[in-house]
């Protein structure tokens, strides 16, 4: 009889890994995404991107990232792309001039509305093996799963929305931990 570990090491057994399962999930649904989106010229992330921009306009790229869990870096070679294109345009903070915020071009906001029904469609086709109630339930343990494994990836959680980040100052942020420690504005003067 096969050892338990050799079984699970087995490609057999690899089918029944949840990870491998999701990563050809994730392949699957790009898949559908590109066939009924391809004439977009618009992979899947920089539709996040878009989505997530017009959702939430004016965030800065960290906070973006944060919104649809990709890694910084990531980002911004999409949003490099999306603003090439004319689809997003960065613009400087008033408030904290060392941020750019994004935003969404007419051009950006059209292609959107221009996708919707494909993207709609790549979504039914998709889930189409499942019925309505095997959908819900799939969408909600997949968001228990993400949720129960917060932190664990470098992208962080984008399970809930995010606000732009709050601007302190340097002296407040250094003394966050410290109240007793804060500077008097008069101490110098």
């Amino acid at each position: 009889m096969a050892d338990k570990n050799e079984a699970y090491d087995s490609v057999t057994g690899l089918h029944d890994r949840a990870g491998h399962l999701a990563r050809r999930l994730q392949q699957t649904a790009v898949a559908h995404f590109t066939r009924c989106n391809g004439s977009f010229g618009v992979t899947s992330v920089q539709y996040a991107v878009l989505i997530a921009v017009r959702d939430h306009p004016d965030l800065d790229q960290a906070a973006l990232a944060v919104q649809i869990a990709l890694d910084k870096s990531t980002l911004g070679v999409v949003v490099d792309k999306l603003e090439q294109r004319g689809m997003l345009k960065r613009a400087r903070d008033t408030v904290d001039k060392r941020r750019y915020t994004v935003r969404l071009t007419p051009r950006g906001r059209n292609l959107l509305d221009s996708m919707r029904p494909s993207v709609w469609q790549s979504e039914s086709d998709l889930l189409a093996p499942l019925t309505p109630a095997e959908q819900k339930k799939l969408k909600a343990l997949i968001s228990k799963l993400l949720h129960g494994n917060r932190g664990v990836s470098r992208t962080g959680p984008a399970d809930e929305p995010v606000a732009p980040p709050a601007r302190r100052s340097r002296t407040a942020s250094k003394y966050a931990d410290k109240p007793d420690a804060v500077p008097s504005r008069n101490a110098n003067r």
